[in-house]
């Protein structure tokens, strides 16, 4: 559930009514100022625990500063799915832990593809790294995810692939490019700042667990 919408004053109205239509929730997410209260409403009120919170910081494209780095980029297609699919995986695993998975990364790619959303593709002798972007709606693109298998980082694929995938964005359109990067991550921080990404505000994203919680 996304609460960037939803004032605190009505967390409160909100809870009891979710509650009372048999609404259940498995995760909320918001900017920190609300979320953290609406966590507090809804595990009071639900019966439910947070079976985990994730920090994370709204980052805003300023100025693309292009890195340099060895290799090139292209752009994934239908032959790619399996590639993408499996360091979709990964990443879900690395970030969410292994009980939130992707049920089938795979198909998540596929569809990513086919609802419009840039793949690029990082190629230095191989594929070492990706970074998806939204199709620009009302002239917003988000990149994400972003993945570097760990044999390849520290080289500065990473930076290069959002770089590629911002590219593709903009020339689509995006006014705004925008991503998440964990709070408890530095290097992604600094890589995203480095880029010329500017820190729009933090945000939390709480997993609930417990009797209550049938999923949403």
């Amino acid at each position: 559930m996304s609460l960037s919408g939803l004032p605190v004053r009505t967390h409160e109205v909100v809870v009891g009514y979710l509650l009372r239509q048999g609404v259940v929730l498995r995760r909320a997410l918001g900017p920190r100022d609300v979320a953290d209260n609406f966590i507090e409403v809804w595990t009071k009120a639900a019966g439910v625990d947070v079976k985990r919170l994730l920090s994370e910081r709204l980052f805003r494209l300023e100025g693309l500063v292009e890195p340099s780095v060895a290799g090139a980029g292209r752009f994934g297609t239908v032959d790619d799915v399996e590639l993408l699919g499996r360091w979709c995986s990964e990443f879900s695993d690395e970030a969410l832990g292994d009980d939130e998975g992707l049920p089938d990364p795979v198909e998540f790619a596929r569809d990513a593809l086919a609802g419009g959303r840039g793949a690029a593709i990082w190629v230095d002798g191989d594929p070492v790294a990706m970074a998806l972007a939204t199709k620009p709606v009302s002239g917003m693109s988000r990149i994400g995810p972003v993945y570097t298998p760990k044999e390849y980082r520290g080289r500065g694929y990473g930076s290069a692939v959002t770089a590629a995938a911002v590219t593709w964005a903009v020339e689509r359109g995006a006014r705004d490019v925008l991503l998440f990067a964990d709070l408890d991550n530095p290097v992604a921080n600094s890589i995203y700042q480095r880029l010329g990404f500017r820190p729009v505000f933090e945000a939390v994203e709480a997993t609930f667990t417990g009797r209550n919680t049938l999923g949403s």
